[in-house]
């Protein structure tokens, strides 16, 4: 059975998140929620085919979701960047009111 952890960090996966790239460094960034003072690691072998980490600058809007690193345990890093103005899919802002209730399996 999933632990609550799990569940919460599988719910995650399914939302995009909106941002803006902070602090561009040669091989990595970091993404401020949208005017949150929290903020997601962005390596550029998480990228994918959506946006080339190159062409990223700082003060980019993004959207992305996020997951668990898989080098730094407890950590969450941005995956599935996009320039947001090409996203397509739902997104999350902080704004949006959210309510989460995990339960045991039956």
């Amino acid at each position: 059975m999933a632990s609550d952890k799990d569940q919460l960090l599988a719910l995650l996966q399914t939302v995009r998140f909106t941002g803006t790239v902070t602090r561009l460094y040669p091989d990595y960034s970091f993404i401020n929620l949208n005017t949150t003072d929290l903020y997601v690691f962005l390596h550029r072998n998480s990228l994918g085919n959506e946006v080339a980490f190159d062409d990223l600058r700082e003060g980019d809007p993004v959207s992305f979701r996020i997951k668990e690193s898989r080098t730094h345990a407890g950590k969450l890093t941005a995956v599935k960047v996009r320039r947001a103005d090409d996203n397509t899919d739902t997104i999350l802002s902080h704004r949006d009111p959210v309510e989460v209730e995990i339960t045991e399996g039956r």
